[in-house]
């Protein structure tokens, strides 16, 4: 899927660089734009420890939650809520979450799994 947003935006770049190489600025702007696509999505990692379940993108810490008393559900996620996710929730609050999209079905039943104990 990301390939399907990203390479034409990398391909309008290198195009938009080739036919007006005087206008270099905005062929850097949409490559540049498609390469931290590629790079916020890339770099999303999921640690699991003993105590912790961690998201983690370009290195940094997004998020981190205790194993013990999180609760797993189903819903929407993002800053416009409509991309499938797994929310994590705390004493009813939402603390983190999880797109559908980020990892593939055996990672979201481990994390579910890991969870439920």
């Amino acid at each position: 899927m990301l390939l399907i947003i990203c390479a034409p935006m990398l391909a309008l770049g290198v195009v938009d660089f080739v036919l007006s190489p005087s206008e270099w600025v905005y062929a850097l702007a949409i490559v540049a734009g498609a390469l931290g696509l590629i790079g916020y999505n890339f770099t999303v990692r999921l640690v699991i420890d003993e105590v912790h379940v961690t998201l983690r993108r370009y290195g940094r810490v997004v998020w981190t939650v205790p194993k013990n008393g999180t609760e797993v559900t189903d819903g929407l996620a993002g800053d416009l809520p409509f991309i499938p996710a797994v929310i994590l929730r705390r004493d009813g609050k939402k603390v983190g979450y999880v797109l559908k999209g980020w990892f593939d079905d055996g990672a979201l039943a481990e994390l579910r799994r890991t969870l439920a104990r």
